[in-house]
């Protein structure tokens, strides 16, 4: 796949109750938080994610994924597995994964930095979930070599 002009990415952080959402700009270079969606499977999650699509209209997908620091992929692999096979009964739109590593502790770092507490309210409202799902597009939109090295699962 190659960048043109118009090129929007979805970044999905996907939980087990909430699922945070991040759009980028048109040019596919800066990404920012969306929206959170909250659903309690994969399936519905991968629908109302899905949904979103008519509003953003983007060209690829980027799910954060948490592989463990060993390289391993664990319990919460298999999960955003499940999810993105759901999502590919639904698009035919690219769908990456991106290392999440740290991206909950550095979405807490961000709100600190606003002077702001990571309250069980402020968890509840998504915003936490937003914001790493922000972080997990912007790591994969400056990485140069996101589609060649990347593990696309299409």
């Amino acid at each position: 796949m190659t960048e043109n002009q118009d090129t929007t990415y979805l970044g999905i952080d996907f939980g087990d109750k909430r699922t945070g959402l991040a759009i980028s700009d048109a040019g596919g270079s800066i990404a920012g938080a969306y929206k959170t969606i909250n659903a309690s499977t994969p399936k519905s999650t991968a629908e109302l994610v899905h949904q979103e699509f008519a509003e953003v209209q983007p060209v690829g997908l980027i799910v954060g994924y948490p592989v463990a620091p060993d390289g391993g992929a664990g319990e919460r692999c298999v999960a955003v597995d499940k999810f993105i096979i759901e999502l590919q009964k639904l698009t035919e739109l690219p769908i990456y994964r991106q290392q999440e590593r740290g991206t909950t502790k550095a979405a807490q770092a961000v709100i600190h930095a606003h002077g702001k507490k990571v309250t069980r309210k402020r968890k509840k409202s998504g915003a936490l979930d937003q914001i790493a799902a922000a972080m997990i597009l912007q790591r994969w939109l400056d990485n140069p070599q996101r589609f060649e090295s990347d593990s696309e699962s299409r």
